[in-house]
């Protein structure tokens, strides 16, 4: 067992109990891919994610098409056809568990190799980007991923400033105690060597100083866990659960450069959780130490404080986000959503993913209820941060209604195959029983006929009956019906127990053969012509008859064996009905595959035979330029007589 089954082993068996009434799906591992696992699950449970995936503008006809067919292949839009696919099976599926294998095919990812989560995220960023580049779509995506930076470099020797804005999906961050302090130390300034300033032209020093800009609506940030080393850095970093980031780029403030970067990060603190440093008192805000009394003297801060916080109702849990009033909420608060965890080392690990705001976690197939605390918040396996900007976002399930309505009836037949296999299974277990019961009945045969064929039960003959010579004589004879009665109905057992294995050979081979229903019929024929004669046998013997083998007893034994073997030919009838069904759908899926691999295989062809056609007419065209040359030089070149020697 390697140490991702373990890590998986671990967590199945902690005292968190799975949710049964909620409606989330686990993910299957396929070997080694536990990282995008934990990356999809993240990404579905923002609203922002999933709602962005779904709206980017493919055909349904073909999504319905992969959906059916089992080949896919690996452009860009083959991955985001899967990745809907996928979205919308664990938003409307009612399975417990499903699969990723096509997605996995479309992105030509290596099952048996794990990889690193944020490298996936940017793979995946930059799929969705030249999807939305053809759909004119790259607005939207760049509103939702990315955002812009700032690296700012002031030459030593001249003295000038080169700004050099950068794009990014995702913020790297330092491992530090805590959110504030990693974010400080990234945009604290610092000296670099080896500059080659623009202006003039000089190799010298230079300070580089980091600022950002402006953010997306979904906002990553990445520890530098495994940053320059094969080790992993597995300290605790406590981020909060929401952050205003109006005034992110407060950094670039003069007031706050070439200082010292715990005064930095404790003014990070102020700006981006000013619900924590500041009191609020009917219309008048009053500041709670001498960090957040440096922002009085900013006339947009307070009145950012002024528009959004006078009203909010806050919480001194640290879990708990500010209330706002409705439409009242600040543009730029992020709220956290999922965190992507990794335990182990760089060589070896597992990963999981937390949500946040649903409280569960999700390890690969298993999705289980969690109380979120601090300490989930500051984990030493979490890596990946996910936070949302705090708005509505459109919907995009109502467009997919038809392949909400397939994924049900495939739902809908897997379950029903479900219940064949347990059909099957309680099949099984009542054929168990019945041998049981067989054996019962045989001890219990054995205790009613004794060795010398004489009845066992006349200890229970009244007194009057044993005092009178004649009505024993009487109750020899019935006693030898009886016997003879008992040997048929012996006989009607085995036939019963031929009845049954030739009904399961009916349901096995075909749906009926008319000799096996002929026979069928017969065992049931002989069956009521016996009850008969045993009714018939009671009626001329009268009220007083002895039945020393309780035949009526056996009468209705056998009845009830006879109904028990019809159930278990009509449950194996339907068991054989599904299997068919299965198998039928499994072909259409078979030849839809090779029918689409065939006609890519065909188009591959005719682009060859294109191509071949126009290289054959490109060599004719040459090859009568060059007769042309050559009956030019013919005619242009002069006749040379050759005298003969001497």
């Amino acid at each position: 067992m390697n140490y991702e089954e373990k890590q998986r082993q671990r967590w199945a068996t902690t005292s968190i109990v799975q949710d049964q009434k909620v409606n989330f799906k686990g993910l299957k591992n396929n070997g080694a891919t536990c990282y995008l696992n934990a990356l999809l699950q993240s990404i579905f449970h923002t609203e922002v994610g999933y709602n962005f995936i779904l709206n980017i503008q493919n055909d349904i006809k073909s999504l319905e098409e992969i959906n059916h067919c089992e080949y896919i292949s690996s452009d860009n839009n083959s991955v985001i056809q899967s990745l809907q696919l996928l979205f919308l099976r664990m938003k409307f599926s009612t399975q417990s568990e499903l699969l990723t294998v096509k997605f996995c095919r479309s992105m030509n990812i290596n099952t048996g190799i794990q990889e690193d989560a944020n490298e996936l995220m940017k793979t995946l960023q930059d799929k969705l980007e030249q999807v939305c580049k053809q759909q004119n779509m790259l607005g939207i995506y760049n509103q939702t991923f990315t955002g812009q930076s700032s690296i700012k470099y002031t030459c030593k020797h001249c003295g000038s400033e080169s700004p050099i804005h950068t794009p990014f999906t995702d913020v790297m961050l330092p491992v530090a105690p805590n959110f504030f302090t990693c974010f400080a130390q990234m945009v604290s300034q610092y000296q670099i060597s080896g500059y080659k300033c623009t202006q003039c032209n000089q190799l010298t020093y230079a300070d580089q100083e980091l600022s950002i800009q402006s953010v997306p609506d979904l906002l990553c940030f990445t520890l530098e866990r495994f940053k320059n080393s094969m080790s992993k850095d597995c300290s605790q970093v406590h981020f909060p659960m929401c952050l205003d980031l109006e005034f992110i780029n407060i950094c670039n403030c003069d007031d706050l450069n070439n200082t010292d970067k715990d005064y930095i990060q404790r003014m990070i603190r102020v700006a981006l959780m000013p619900w924590r440093h500041f009191r609020f008192e009917g219309q008048k805000i009053y500041a709670n130490n001498a960090e957040a009394k440096q922002f009085e003297e900013s006339p947009q801060f307070m009145q950012h404080l002024k528009q959004y916080y006078l009203c909010v109702n806050i919480s001194n849990d640290e879990l708990k986000t500010p209330i706002f009033s409705q439409n009242q909420t600040p543009p730029n608060f992020f709220t956290l959503k999922s965190i992507v965890r990794h335990s182990g080392s760089l060589t070896g690990g597992h990963y999981q993913s937390l949500i946040v705001q649903q409280a569960l976690v999700c390890n690969d197939s298993w999705v289980y209820e969690h109380k979120i605390s601090t300490e989930d918040l500051s984990a030493s396996e979490n890596y990946m941060y996910f936070y949302e900007r705090a708005k509505s976002y459109e919907s995009a399930d109502l467009k997919f209604q038809r392949i909400k309505e397939l994924i049900k009836e495939e739902d809908d037949r897997e379950a029903e195959l479900t219940r064949g296999r347990r059909l099957n299974d309680d099949n099984n277990v009542k054929q168990e029983n019945l041998q049981e019961n067989q054996l019962k009945d045989q001890n219990w045969n054995k205790q009613l006929m004794p060795e010398n064929n004489q009845p066992a039960a006349k200890q229970h003959y009244s007194p009057q009956i044993q005092q009178s010579p004649g009505l024993i004589k009487q109750t020899d004879s019935q006693s030898e019906q009886f016997t003879k009665l008992k040997l048929e109905n012996e006989k009607l057992k085995k036939e019963n127990e031929k009845l049954k294995q030739s009904s399961i050979q009916i349901v096995s081979h075909s749906e009926g053969s008319t000799n096996q229903q002929q026979y069928i019929q017969d065992l049931f024929t002989t069956n009521e012509q016996l009850k008969n004669e045993l009714n018939q046998f009671k009626k001329n013997q009268g009220p007083h008859a002895v039945d020393p083998f309780n035949t009526i007893q056996l009468n209705l034994i056998i009845e009830q064996k006879t109904k028990e073997i019809l159930e278990n030919a009509k449950n194996n009838l339907f068991d054989f009905k599904i299997q068919l069904q299965k198998e039928h759908e499994t072909q259409i899926q078979e030849l839809n595959a090779q029918i689409l691999k065939q006609k890519w295989q065909i188009e591959t062809m005719q682009k060859e035979l294109e191509n071949r056609n126009r290289k054959d007419e490109e060599m004719r065209s040459e090859q009568n330029k060059l007769k042309q040359q050559n009956i030019q030089f013919e005619n242009s070149s002069p006749s040379i007589e050759i005298e003969p020697s001497d």
